[in-house]
């Protein structure tokens, strides 16, 4: 540990001798996170100084997804979404679609809402996240596209500036300051956007202002990711080049890439769930009682915006948290009054579930019944009443209005029950989670193909067992809860794996799982780091910039030009996955012969490095192929790419040739 003092050279307990501060990424100088994250006062200046490069990640990542994706809907799930966020907007009701989105040309209901009783079932959740931009939009009426312009000018301006401001070692290029020129090449980007500058519509009826509004909130939400990502993995492994190579572990392995550009609530629900596990580990990491009390008011949320995935998160790490206490006051270690006390973090999950029961309340009239569960029929479950909610939209509103407390309690319990249980089987389980890790049915991809990184982690801990529990001995309980946020993201949806496994609307990955990418990507890149194979990860972080930049355009140009499993994109699809499972094995191959050879296998620490960064470019190039495919070229309800350079530069390179 390093005491700073007042001078320009920090002081070393051991030695007592001053040696100058390293100029590291991020900042070494900074205090710790006990002493900075909850100060007496807000210290603006002090928080940009603790948390600049966190900001610098934050600014790279909203500027790369504005570049590469464009303002429309992917699927039709989306027009409820769109709806409700146009409804909120113009002050209407949102417990049934108005018909902007969804409706035939002629102005028929599609048969999407008719098959839902037109009901607009999720929660209002993005729609009110959104509902800021929307009105920002609406201050600059058709020519909102310049606010995301000149929001994507002026990122790498911000970035060179905190970088020249407090990493100034990483500011220059061959001793030449690179503040100025990119500046300038800033500035020029912005020019030429304007010479090239189309309107969006704002005006129109039928104008899909709402959708931009969303995707740029999912954008928001992508960067809001990848910055907590960073902080989360700091705490853990403490080396900043390890952090920053499990931030971009984790990026890689998932589909964040895809869903941010879309109006889905997947990036929503990764964002809170991400801030339920960072404040908890804050939690675990200094036992301070507001860390945990924001974990669960994040849990809360999550309840509102996801109700499956909030249920199990929440209850997991109420668990963790409650146990350990309760079991001292068993022990009459402590007091059980004292307890009882220490529980009462806890109750930030009701403060953060409020949103919940008002959105409960505004729609289906119910405190604790969502609008999901209306076309239910009751009896479907059988454990209530024979009465069905299903009869009419506004019928089953009355209805769960009309339920006592018991009554809602009941509904509710059952509600829960059919959700885990409905269709469960152990053999269809089986069946259908054979399916969702690697190939499903539907033709989609598995869960390991996109987050193959948990595989690779798993055997290494298998063959390193006692060396990497030797190397977290001080923080096992935080390795035990990502585990448990592991299992509870999983076990959300665990009884609809059969189901995901066959459904052609899963697509193009498995979503419903995708909370799952973010305990899976920082504790795999935990265990690594006990292992012998990532001893230098700034070398990593740097050679895999390196390769990228030669190995992305390779790969797109192998998939289009050569497209060895045929111009389709399922042919792309199976391109990808095979190289990845390739890599994937070759990988772990070689650790298992490491493993029962460790004299002769030199050649095995050389290389598995090198194969990894390779296979994080596949999956990562694999994510771009997904946002190309599935985004750009098939998008609907919407506008074309953010960026007018980059949207001339698409339609000239990849559309024109098609």
């Amino acid at each position: 540990m390093i005491v700073k003092d007042r001078t320009d050279r920090a002081l070393n307990p051991a030695s007592g001798k001053r040696t100058p501060v390293k100029n590291t990424l991020p900042d070494e100088r900074v205090a710790s996170p006990a002493k900075t994250l909850h100060p007496r006062y807000f210290d603006p200046a002090a928080f940009l100084r603790n948390h600049a490069f966190t900001i610098v990640l934050f600014l790279i990542s909203l500027f790369f997804i504005i570049t590469i994706t464009n303002p429309a809907l992917y699927l039709n799930d989306e027009w409820i979404t769109a709806n409700q966020l146009h409804q909120l907007s113009t002050g209407h009701q949102v417990t049934f679609s108005e018909g902007k989105y969804g409706v035939t040309k002629e102005g028929m209901v599609s048969a999407y809402f008719v098959s839902r009783q037109n009901v607009l079932m999720y929660s209002l959740a993005l729609p009110i996240a959104a509902l800021p931009v929307v009105t920002l939009f609406g201050l600059l009426g058709n020519n909102f596209r310049l606010i995301v312009i000149l929001i994507w000018s002026l990122c790498p301006v911000l970035v060179v500036l905190l970088i020249d401001a407090y990493y100034p070692a990483y500011a220059r290029v061959r001793g030449v300051r690179i503040l100025f020129p990119v500046i300038v090449l800033a500035l020029f980007l912005f020019m030429f956007n304007i010479l090239s500058y189309r309107q969006f519509v704002f005006s129109a009826s039928d104008a899909p202002f709402e959708v931009a509004a969303l995707v740029l909130t999912s954008h928001l939400l992508f960067a809001l990711v990848v910055a907590v990502v960073f902080e989360t993995c700091r705490l853990i492994v403490k080396d900043p080049w390890m952090a920053l190579l499990g931030t971009g572990t984790t990026l890689a392995c998932s589909s964040y890439i895809f869903w941010a550009g879309t109006a889905k609530d997947h990036m929503l629900t990764a964002a809170v769930f991400l801030c339920v596990i960072f404040f908890f580990i804050l939690y675990l990491t200094y036992g301070r009682w507001q860390d945990a009390l924001y974990s669960f008011f994040f849990s809360g949320l999550l309840i509102w915006v996801r109700p499956e995935v909030g249920f199990f998160v929440t209850a997991g790490t109420g668990l963790f948290f409650c146990v350990p206490l309760l079991r001292q006051a068993i022990q009459d270690e402590v007091p059980l009054s004292s307890s009882f006390k220490s529980c009462l973090p806890v109750a930030g999950v009701f403060i953060g579930g409020i949103p919940f029961f008002i959105n409960n309340l505004l729609i289906s009239h119910n405190w604790l019944i969502p609008a999901f569960d209306l076309p239910r029929p009751v009896t479907e479950a059988g454990t209530v009443t024979n009465a069905s909610l299903l009869s009419s939209p506004v019928a089953a509103s009355n209805l769960a209005g009309e339920l006592n407390l018991f009554e809602t309690l009941a509904r509710a319990g059952d509600m829960i029950m059919y959700g885990m249980f409905k269709g469960f089987s152990f053999d269809t389980m089986i069946q259908g989670l054979s399916g969702v890790l690697i190939f499903p049915a539907n033709g989609n991809t598995g869960f390991l193909i996109l987050c193959p990184v948990i595989l690779i982690a798993l055997v290494a801990f298998l063959l390193w067992n006692r060396d990497i529990m030797a190397g977290i001995q001080d923080k096992r309980v935080i390795f035990f809860y990502l585990v448990l946020m592991i299992l509870a993201a999983v076990f959300s949806y665990l009884p609809k794996v059969y189901a995901m496994n066959l459904s052609p609307g899963v697509l193009p990955d498995m979503r419903y799982l995708s909370p799952a990418y973010l305990p899976c990507g920082i504790i795999s890149i935990w265990i690594l780091s006990k292992t012998p194979f990532l001893p230098g990860p700034q070398e990593l972080v740097m050679s895999g910039l390196k390769r990228a930049i030669l190995f992305v355009p390779l790969l797109f140009l192998t998939m289009i030009i050569v497209h060895p499993f045929g111009s389709m994109s399922e042919g792309y699809f199976r391109f990808f996955e095979c190289i990845i499972l390739a890599v994937l094995l070759l990988i772990l191959g070689l650790m298992v012969i490491h493993r029962l050879y460790r004299e002769n296998t030199l050649f095995v620490l050389q290389a598995i490095p090198y194969l990894f960064v390779f296979l994080l470019i596949a999956v990562f190039t694999f994510q771009l192929v997904l946002v190309i495919v599935f985004g750009v070229l098939l998008k609907f309800n919407g506008y074309p790419l953010w960026i007018p350079v980059i949207e001339n530069s698409f339609r000239v390179s990849i559309q024109a040739p098609a």
